[in-house]
């Protein structure tokens, strides 16, 4: 289903007015071929981005970066405006978190922050600032500490900055005391599950 962005993609144009320059992280990796591969990923311009990356499993890989899932990186790449694939012409690492991988429950957070940045499909006005506190949280995340709080600010912050909930209402009252009580150590591990529960509910119930 990509050949056809594989040859040729710009053919007799200036490529340079389809190159674009962002921060990104990665959500999902596909091998495609015997050395290139399909990424799936999330920009802090773009907002949701599918690119390929041919080469990458070459001994010698000409991106400065192993593009796997939960890393952020600063990319180049080209794509014309009515391709849903782009091209990847460079890539740098900023941040990839090893450490992070050693917890399962920790892995289990972060993909769900990766499964909640997959559902913004579209460019919006607010893609900065949900790809700065996801960010933030996966790079929280390495530490290996609080992850069920990590995860309650990131969820918060998503509904806040979307406009899917207002805490100074009063039907969010009560919410607003439970995640109060998760910051203040004062929530035990089943209720700092039925919160995420409940935060994660309404986010699904928009997307």
């Amino acid at each position: 289903m990509y050949m056809k962005y594989l040859v040729r993609v710009f053919p007799g144009d200036n490529v340079n007015k389809y190159l674009k320059t962002t921060k990104c992280i990665i959500l999902s990796k596909t091998k495609f071929k015997e050395t290139s591969t399909i990424l799936r990923a999330f920009s802090s311009s773009e907002g949701m981005i599918n690119l390929i990356a041919t080469g990458v499993f070459r001994k010698k890989n000409r991106f400065n970066s192993h593009l796997e899932p939960f890393s952020i990186n600063s990319i180049e790449f080209y794509q014309k405006p009515e391709s849903q694939l782009g091209n990847l012409r460079s890539a740098d690492i900023d941040f990839y978190s090893e450490k992070l991988l050693k917890s399962t429950y920790t892995i289990e957070i972060a993909y769900k922050i990766l499964k909640i940045l997959n559902y913004q499909k579209h460019k919006t006005d607010t893609i900065m600032e949900i790809f700065n506190f996801a960010i933030s949280s996966i790079i929280e995340l390495n530490d290996l500490k609080n992850a069920d709080k990590i995860y309650v600010k990131f969820l918060m912050n998503y509904l806040i900055v979307e406009g899917m909930i207002n805490l100074e209402l009063g039907n969010n009252i009560s919410l607003k005391e439970q995640v109060n009580n998760l910051f203040k150590n004062k929530s035990n591990k089943e209720n700092a599950g039925k919160l995420i529960a409940n935060l994660e509910k309404r986010i699904f119930e928009y997307v």
